[in-house]
């Protein structure tokens, strides 16, 4: 207790006590515990350095302490070496070390072995290796009731499956990890799984849900006077309240997550979805400078999701401005990016745009062409809400082409999406929309 604030001094003058006793092997535990300090402080490079010496002094163990303290510190020494953004580095070395991991008894270490390799991969952008590593990760943990890594490995499947557009799966690794995630020194963790499941329930349209998650996130935040995950759980909350209309509130969580980011990708987010709820506002002008910035800003960081989808909503700008030679442009831009990154979301944002473009300039079979391959691309990683918008942009083309049977199929598959997902400013706009055209919403109960 007496020394609880000073722990790294401490540690760091018994291991120096014990290296003068002539007793190096007694105070590898405590060169471990300033090394751990230095690591939580976030100076890896130091940390990283203490291991080194500190294997190389291993030699005075017993055989069977030496590999396990070995195994041990490599597992340290990899997973800082990732958080420094040095993955290759990380990979090769625990590569390096696979029959070594493989032989252990313990399935807890293997277990920690693959989550650090899972780890390193998903940074290093190989996503086939995280996952099977993740997988194994999992297998391992759950057989000698690890909750920490088994959580970690489905975060890390969550960030996957978000990656690549299937949000209905990653809500459910979300809850997974979050349900694992229960010790206090997983606080952050968790918080960080309630975050992407916030992000997975926006693409399903799950606003409520979302917000919910984000709030979660919110409140680990102020816990741990975090301003990274309060950033985060604002941008989250700002989108999902612009997508449900409530413009002043999610440009003021918006603004909350400006003030608190400490880094470029989350003022990037935060922009964005400044952007977008200017748009979703119909206000095009005001929306296209923030737009620009995160598109820039993604760009730079190799994020092309974000890139492309914000890509799309700068075209949208373009549109409502009637600049429709800008706007296919753009749309044909975000359609290239999303098919690059495998984004089936992204894909059906700019399928829609083109679809709107060519209404605009007459086109109407080529729009009811686009428009019918955005739905399936949403379908296909169940957005029902984004579903539920291009069905209105259907019914629209089929109202000018004069098939008014067709219209009140694709308005009523949007009423009842729209009700469903509890949306009431898209309830009253698409109740409004049908009766400015004589369209019957019949029976809804």
């Amino acid at each position: 207790m007496v020394y609880e604030t000073d722990l790294e001094q401490v540690s760091g003058l018994l291991a120096w006590h014990y290296v003068q006793a002539g007793q190096p092997e007694h105070s590898l535990p405590y060169w471990r515990e300033v090394a751990h300090e230095a690591a939580r402080w976030g100076d890896y490079a130091d940390a990283i350095d203490l291991l080194e010496r500190m294997l190389a002094a291993i030699d005075h163990l017993p055989k069977r302490q030496q590999q396990r303290l070995r195994l041990e510190c490599l597992l340290d020494q990899a997973r800082w070496l990732t958080a420094l953004g040095r993955c290759r580095e990380s990979v090769d070395l625990l590569q390096t070390e696979y029959e070594a991991f493989s032989a252990v008894k313990q399935t807890r270490l293997r277990g920690q072995y693959a989550l650090a390799l899972s780890l390193a991969h998903s940074q290093e952008g190989t996503w086939d290796q995280a996952v099977a590593s993740a997988q194994q990760a999992i297998e391992d943990a759950t057989a000698c009731q690890d909750g920490d890594t088994a959580g970690q490995a489905y975060a890390i499947l969550v960030m996957e499956r978000y990656r690549i557009g299937r949000a209905d799966e990653g809500a459910a690794y979300s809850r997974q990890a979050i349900n694992l995630l229960e010790q206090p020194e997983t606080e952050t963790k968790r918080a960080l799984a309630y975050f992407v499941l916030g992000l997975n329930c926006m693409v399903l349209g799950r606003f409520h849900e979302a917000i919910e998650a984000a709030i979660r996130t919110q409140e680990v935040g102020e816990a741990l006077a975090d301003p990274q995950l309060q950033a985060s759980a604002a941008w989250v909350t700002g989108w999902a309240l612009a997508t449900q209309g409530d413009w002043p509130a999610a440009m003021a969580s918006c603004q909350r997550a400006l003030a608190a980011a400490l880094d470029s990708l989350t003022v990037a987010f935060s922009l964005g979805v400044l952007g977008y709820a200017h748009l979703e506002q119909g206000k095009p002008q005001e929306a296209g400078p923030y737009l620009e910035q995160a598109i820039r800003t993604m760009q730079q960081c190799g994020y092309e999701r974000m890139q492309g989808l914000y890509t799309t909503y700068l075209g949208i700008a373009h549109l409502q401005q009637g600049d429709l030679d800008r706007a296919q442009v753009l749309a044909q831009e975000s359609r290239k990016i999303a098919k690059a990154a495998t984004d089936r979301f992204g894909s059906g944002w700019s399928l829609r745009l083109l679809g709107q473009v060519a209404q605009r300039r007459g086109g109407l079979e080529e729009a009811r062409k686009h428009l019918d391959h955005a739905v399936r691309a949403f379908l296909s990683i169940r957005a029902s809400f984004e579903v539920a918008r291009t069905q209105l942009r259907l019914a629209e083309v089929a109202c000018e082409q004069g098939e008014y049977q067709t219209a009140t199929v694709h308005v009523l598959d949007a009423y009842h999406r729209f009700t469903k997902l509890h949306v009431p400013v898209y309830i009253q706009h698409t109740e409004a929309w049908a009766t400015s055209r004589g369209l019957a919403l019949g029976d809804t109960a």
